[in-house]
């Protein structure tokens, strides 16, 4: 019975300040796109650092995914129910927004002529956006719900984060190698590594729970 009062307790883990912070995050990347996509600032010097802030907002995200995944599903052992309870989470809100994407593209087109914003929209890319694979480089380019790209990412990111989830020394090994990976990435390329700074910080998170 304690047991299982202890896992209820784990599920509906909460703590109001990171709800706050993700609050804020969700605000700032919903600012940041209204921005991009419709040209537009209004209250421009209010609002400047979420006009500007977009990519530290989605870190944001990715670090206190790390953290809060560590503390609700760490109790579980089985990778399989993690796979389960993780696909219940973020499968069935994609595929909503990528059918109403989707119709809205295609009125969009219907009435322009052109499509809005993002071209790739097949029946390929339809099909990397069901399985969450629009943005693992299996893409040609965004496609449909562009912004989708970070929970294509977080479901990559996942896979890998619930091998180590419950090995703490695997845990730490894992971020080690991370660590050393990105130093001799950043010594010998100067480019984008921004996949790179997203898992590390989504793993070395869980480490605050160790």
């Amino acid at each position: 019975m304690k047991n299982s009062l202890n896992l209820d307790k784990k599920a509906n883990f909460r703590i109001p300040g990171l709800d706050a912070l993700r609050g804020i995050a969700a605000l700032g990347v919903a600012i940041f796109h209204f921005h991009y996509y419709f040209d537009a600032g209004p209250n421009f010097l209010i609002l400047q650092p979420f006009y500007n802030g977009a990519p530290f907002f989605v870190d944001l995200f990715f670090i206190l995914s790390g953290f809060l995944l560590t503390q609700v599903y760490s109790h579980i052992k089985s990778y399989r129910e993690l796979l389960i309870r993780r696909i219940a989470r973020l499968f069935p809100l994609q595929w909503l927004s990528l059918i109403l994407v989707m119709l809205g593209q295609y009125y969009y087109k219907l009435i322009y002529g052109t499509p809005f914003i993002y071209t790739f929209n097949d029946i390929y890319h339809f099909m990397l956006n069901i399985f969450l694979l629009q943005q693992t480089g299996l893409q040609k380019g965004f496609s449909f719900n562009g912004p989708s790209w970070s929970i294509s990412v977080e479901w990559i990111i996942n896979l890998i984060f619930f091998i180590f989830i419950n090995k703490s020394k695997r845990l730490i090994i894992a971020s080690l190698i991370l660590i050393a990976s990105s130093l001799i990435l950043i010594v010998a390329f100067v480019g984008n590594l921004t996949y790179l700074t997203k898992l590390f910080g989504f793993l070395d998170t869980g480490l605050l729970k160790a």
